[in-house]
Parts: structure tokens; C-alpha cells; sequence
């Protein structure tokens, strides 16, 4: 357990609920009206939240850079891409439908190295493309989904399984015939649709397939004992995004992150510890930014799992890379005065925090400042939990016009708590409250949602780590800390609810 130094607690001394240090009374209110860079102490306040509700491990990719143009004048309509297994630096990529059956290898900075035809297989519409494991132990193959079906016409998609030839990186191109295929035929457990997404898992050769065009894409699973050629292959449905219009996907090399990408949007999820991959869709998403690309399709880890490439349709389209940095670690908790007057965020490692959840007692120890959102926040801070019993907080039910409130102190010198621009009334920022709206949007990302009231007033709801099942036009009850968000040079009132239960449906649309 992390604790307050002894010299420090010998500074601190507690009255009625309220911490004296150094002489003069802090409360949390008083706390947010000291200027940045002070160092506070704060005894005995309440975590209205626990480290498993804003603890999460942030996967982080630096902006894509162009490695280089795809040179092949054959390649115009890359909708599908993957990094081979066998042959490092080298990346396999093939046209959507009007094409033959035939892919193209590339090096990682676009030059073309060769087509390769697969003997006896005719191409419909060829939408992906996936480097996995197969019959041969240790021997790398490559699965190409003939899976689109823009009409949702046919009563079967084909997958086409080859073991992945040898090609180096720097060798001029040549034009190649692959045989031994396999032909896998499947149809979908609910009816066809159409898909731009196949997935392998690394780690036992299960096959999954997304559909396309519906508001939130499935997920379709075939275990690998299943892949048998000569008959039809059904495939389950075992999850879905939170999101539609999947154009593409890739699995870590390792089996542990899953990337999907749409046109201009991707989301990167992690594979829970001796899990199912597909449990992955039911835990945090993870939201990366791209490039903007003409109509984006392609999508796949590096062979190491350092980063991911993109790539669009059309002719000599670049191929973006996206490094990985290192995961930072975003972890806060919000703590409020036992009265639940006054609230503010703090930021801290919980992993640090031995004891932890919502309702503990906590001394906590920090340097003041200012988020860029505007948000008061304790920084670098120390908490310890003490040994009295958790102390619930129940939340203030505040209508949509109210959060967030005035400005509190004179927050633009440093010292204050700023509101919502335009804002009137208590400042609420900190606090765990409850309100209700309907919902009038949803992001495609997952990431928020936008609640009203119907009278103009409307706040931006954090969704990004929650499935709720709700719709646009459905009302619902939030339940969350107030908070700020920056929208231009307007500050907006959100919550960040904790888990999927605090939001809760009162009438369906």
C-alpha cells in the first residue's frame, strides 16, 4: 500500500470533515482555488470511483507515414492487404472484383516484387487477404476471402487457402502459378450478406469473417477443424462492433490485439488473457486515428506487430505506416467530499492503489493543475486507502442545462474550476450525477454518444470503454462524473459514466 510520508501527515491535521494543512482549511473546493503547480493534501474523501472504471492501457501508434507508393500498374484496387509470415519486409495485397485470381507481393516501401496466380480458382469479388497457420505444422498459408456480396445474393463466399511461397524483398518481379489450393465454401448461419473483412487467429487457425453493410458489423467464426473442402461450411455469429461498414481487419501476429478498420475510421481491441479472441468485442475498444485515404479498405499488422500498414483503392496509393510507441497508462479516479458538495479528478497509477474501489476512504497527495479540457485534476498523486468501510456515493440527479455549471474562482488565472461556456449556477465538474435525455446521436467509433433534453441543452456522454444497448430516439438515465470536453474554443459539459450499467434505458424509441 502507498502511503502519505509520516512527515507529511504530521502537517495534516483532521476537524468535522474538513483538512487543515498548513494553517488554513481545504476542502476540495478550496483546493480547486489554489494555483497550479501546489502541492495538496486531502484526507478522508470519498473515490466515487474505483481503478477498474478509468484504469486502461492505451495502445498507442504514431501518426502514419508514407513508406512509399505501390508501384505495380496492375494493383488499382487494393481492398485487401497482409504482411507475410515467411518473407520479412514483404507485404501480399490484391484487387477487389474484375480482377483474376491472382495476388501481388510488395515490399514494405511499395516496389514490386512479383503476381502470384492461384491455378484453377476463378475470382467474383475478392475483398481480403490473411496470413495464418493451416494443415502443416509451422508452414505459413495465405486465405483470400472471396466474401463480398454487395446485393447480399449469394447463397455461398469462398476462402481460398495456399501455403505462402517464398519471396525476397529485393528480387525483380516475376510472375508466378501457386497449386495446391483449397477451396473452402461457407455460408452464413442468418443469411448472406456482404463482408470486406477475414481475420486468422495466429494461434489456432480459426477463421473469422465481419459483414459490411449494417450499423453494427458481426462477427462470424469458423473453428479451423471445420475448414474441410467439399462441403458447405456454416459460420456463427459470436460477436459484434459497436460500429459498421467494417472494410478490413487483421489479427497481431501474437493473437493478442484485433484492428478493424472502415473507410476512415479503425479500432484496436485486446484479446482477454486465456480468452476467445471474439471476447475481445465485448471489452474496452480502443479508437486510432488514420490518415484520410480515397476510399480506405486494406489493413494489417507488421510481422512483428510493431506497428500496422494502410492502404486505399486506387491507382499507386501510398502505403501508410504506423509505428507503435509505448501504451501509456491513462488511469484516473474522481474523489468528493463526504457531503458530495465538491469533487475533483485525480490521476494516479492504481495499480499502486491497494484496496481500491468505488466508495473507499482516501488520503490523497498530488501537484494542482489544469487538464487541457479545463478539468481541475490532483497529478503524479499518491492515494491510500484507509481501513474505514466504503462509503457509496449517490449520485445528484441534475437536469442537462445545470452540468457542468459557472465558473468557480477565476479559473483563467489559474486558479478556479472552469464551467460550461455560458454556463450558470453551482459548478459541478467532479461531481458523480444522474440525468436523463434522449439520445440524439451515437458515434460510429463507439466512443460517445450526444444526450438532449429537448429544451436545446445537450451533453456528450464518454462511451468509449461501454457497450450500452441503446439507440438514437431512445431516453435514457446517465449515470457519471461531470466533466468538460473542448469542442473549438467552447468548453461542453460531458459525464463519464463507469460501467454499461449506469446507463439505463427508461423508454425505447
Amino acid at each position: 500500500m502507498i502511503r502519505p510520508t509520516a512527515a507529511s501527515l504530521a502537517k495534516v491535521i483532521v476537524l468535522s470533515g474538513l483538512v487543515l494543512a498548513a494553517g488554513s482549511a481545504q476542502t476540495i473546493d478550496a483546493v480547486k482555488l489554489q494555483p497550479d503547480g501546489t502541492h495538496v493534501e486531502l484526507v478522508r474523501k470519498v473515490a466515487a470511483t474505483g481503478k477498474s472504471d478509468f484504469t486502461k492501457r492505451l495502445p498507442q501508434f504514431a501518426e502514419g507515414v508514407n513508406r512509399g507508393n505501390i508501384q505495380s500498374n496492375d494493383v488499382t484496387e487494393a481492398s485487401g492487404m497482409a504482411a507475410s509470415r515467411k518473407n520479412p519486409g514483404v507485404l501480399w495485397v490484391h484487387n477487389d472484383s474484375g480482377d483474376s485470381a491472382r495476388v501481388f507481393a510488395v515490399s514494405t516501401t511499395g516496389a514490386h516484387l512479383g503476381i502470384y496466380n492461384l491455378s484453377g480458382v476463378t475470382a467474383r469479388d475478392w475483398e481480403d487477404i490473411a496470413v495464418g497457420p493451416g494443415p502443416v505444422p509451422g508452414e505459413s498459408y495465405l486465405y483470400i476471402g472471396d466474401i463480398g456480396d454487395n446485393n447480399a445474393a449469394y447463397a455461398s463466399v469462398f476462402v481460398y487457402r495456399v501455403a505462402e511461397p517464398t519471396v525476397s524483398p529485393t528480387q525483380q518481379p516475376v510472375n508466378v502459378n501457386l497449386s495446391g489450393v483449397e477451396k473452402f465454401t461457407l455460408k452464413y448461419e442468418d443469411g448472406p450478406r456482404d463482408a470486406e473483412t477475414l481475420m486468422v487467429d495466429p494461434t489456432n487457425g480459426d477463421l473469422y469473417i465481419l459483414s459490411k453493410r449494417v450499423s453494427q458489423s458481426k462477427v462470424y467464426r469458423v473453428p479451423a477443424a471445420e475448414l474441410v473442402t467439399g462441403t458447405t461450411i456454416t459460420m456463427r455469429a459470436v460477436a459484434q462492433l459497436p460500429w459498421g461498414w467494417a472494410t478490413g481487419g487483421d489479427i497481431s501476429p501474437d493473437g493478442t490485439e484485433i484492428i478493424v478498420r472502415g473507410y476512415s475510421n479503425a479500432s484496436l481491441w485486446r484479446r482477454p488473457v486465456g480468452g476467445m479472441l471474439w471476447e475481445a468485442f465485448s471489452g474496452a475498444q480502443y479508437p486510432i486515428s488514420l490518415v484520410g485515404e480515397p476510399q480506405g479498405e486494406a489493413i494489417c499488422f507488421e510481422a512483428d506487430g510493431r506497428g500496422f500498414y494502410t492502404t486505399s483503392e486506387g491507382a499507386h496509393q501510398p502505403l501508410y505506416y504506423y509505428a507503435r510507441v509505448a501504451d501509456q497508462t491513462a488511469a484516473c479516479l474522481y474523489v468528493v467530499e463526504p457531503q458530495r458538495y465538491s469533487g475533483i479528478r485525480v490521476s494516479a497509477d492504481p495499480a499502486g492503489i491497494d484496496g481500491l474501489q468505488r466508495g473507499s476512504i482516501v488520503d490523497v497527495q498530488g501537484v494542482l493543475d489544469t487538464t487541457s479540457d479545463g478539468e481541475r485534476r490532483i497529478a503524479n498523486a499518491v492515494v491510500s486507502v484507509r481501513a474505514d468501510p466504503p462509503s457509496l456515493v449517490r449520485p445528484l440527479g441534475l437536469g442537462l442545462k445545470s452540468l457542468g455549471g459557472a465558473d468557480f474562482g477565476d479559473p483563467a488565472s489559474g486558479a478556479g474550476q472552469w464551467g460550461v461556456t455560458g454556463g450558470f449556477g453551482p459548478n459541478t465538474i467532479g461531481l458523480l450525477v444522474a440525468a436523463w435525455g434522449r439520445v440524439s446521436y451515437i458515434d460510429p467509433s463507439g466512443a460517445y454518444l450526444l444526450l438532449r433534453d429537448g429544451a436545446g441543452s445537450a451533453v456528450r456522454v464518454d462511451t468509449s470503454l461501454l457497450y450500452p444497448s441503446v439507440a438514437v430516439g431512445d431516453l435514457i438515465c446517465v449515470c457519471g462524473v461531470s466533466s468538460l470536453f473542448r469542442s473549438g474554443g467552447s468548453r461542453l459539459a460531458a459525464l463519464i459514466p463507469r460501467a454499461d450499467s449506469d446507463i439505463r434505458l427508461i423508454r425505447p424509441q
